[in-house]
């Protein structure tokens, strides 16, 4: 079996023992990301130097025997609904486009426990859409069949992750955006329980305004049910920073 092809519990667990580096496990993305994106359209901005270095940093800290987070060394992918350091960011919108200088809470969490962020996934404008396609980035296409739409807004995480080019990531949801690309593409996705996760960091302010804010939540979203499970143990619990705003 490919390394891409592995839940990303046993790629962290494969890690950690030692049978597979976090470096050839970033390298087994990244290229599966090349083969298959130029059709898909799913994510844009990977930075091969920065993941890389980030996978050495990660194989390093195993040789020094240092303690390891839960994700140590798993690369993931972020849907572009929230800040990510490093990255534009702006739901797809032109308007909201911005060069992220911090991390959102959720993916603040996912970092302190060693994970390695690939690159961040397409949207429609603004989510508000059932399929993903925008102005900034163009259409993501469903991997099953290129001329059908992978659902949305979380169109570009599901469609990725269907064919194996991120083992898990995050989507958001308020009015099906996981749960209907997560059927399109034949993965496992979650929405959890409103307000069990912080959406601080959500762009372009610090959660939903208005009605959305009741219903709206991040959630991950894989090819294994384990890996929901796992992320769920790294992103839940409350944030100071987290209100509900009505």
């Amino acid at each position: 079996m490919e390394i891409y092809q592995l839940s990303a519990s046993e790629i962290i667990r494969k890690i950690a023992n030692k049978d597979l580096t976090a470096r050839q496990a970033a390298e087994a993305f990244i290229k599966r990301i090349k083969e298959v994106n130029q059709q898909l359209n799913a994510i844009h901005q990977v930075d091969t130097v920065r993941i890389l270095h980030a996978a050495d940093e990660a194989d390093q800290a195993i040789l020094m025997g240092k303690s390891l987070g839960k994700l140590h060394g798993l690369p993931i992918t972020i849907k572009d609904t929230c800040e990510v350091s490093g990255f534009i960011v702006g739901k797809g919108y032109p308007y909201f486009l911005k060069y992220a200088t911090k991390d959102s809470t959720i993916v603040s969490r996912l970092k302190a426990e060693g994970a390695i962020i690939l690159g961040v996934t397409n949207v429609p404008e603004l989510l508000f859409a059932y399929e993903t396609d925008n102005r900034t980035h163009g259409r993501t296409n469903n991997p099953y069949d290129l001329a059908r739409t992978p659902g949305g807004s979380s169109g570009g995480e599901a469609a990725l992750l269907a064919v194996g080019g991120s083992p898990l990531g995050m989507g958001s949801d308020a009015g099906g955006s996981i749960r209907q690309p997560a059927h399109y593409c034949g993965i496992c996705a979650h929405k959890p329980t409103q307000g069990l996760l912080p959406v601080a960091g959500d762009i372009p302010f610090d959660g939903a305004a208005g009605l959305v804010s009741s219903v709206l939540t991040i959630g991950p979203m894989g090819r294994y049910v384990e890996d929901l499970v796992l992320a769920m143990e790294v992103i839940s619990g409350g944030d100071l920073c987290t209100t509900y705003k009505f």
